[in-house]
């Protein structure tokens, strides 16, 4: 699942980012997720780098 939010601050956002892992916990707390929270420019080249180090 990607879930992309724009308009809004940062702070905004940690608070989003918080209450999703926290809902994940609750719901399955066996699966793995990974928020990623940049500008348009710096997240792909995140996201690359978090699925790189993942397969190694």
């Amino acid at each position: 699942m990607i879930i992309a939010i724009d308009n809004t601050d940062e702070e905004s956002l940690h608070k989003i980012a918080t209450a999703v892992m926290e809902a994940k916990r609750k719901i399955a707390p066996n699966a793995r997720g990974t928020i990623v929270i940049g500008d348009e420019k710096s997240l792909p080249h995140k996201v690359l780098e978090l699925l790189n180090n993942k397969e190694g």
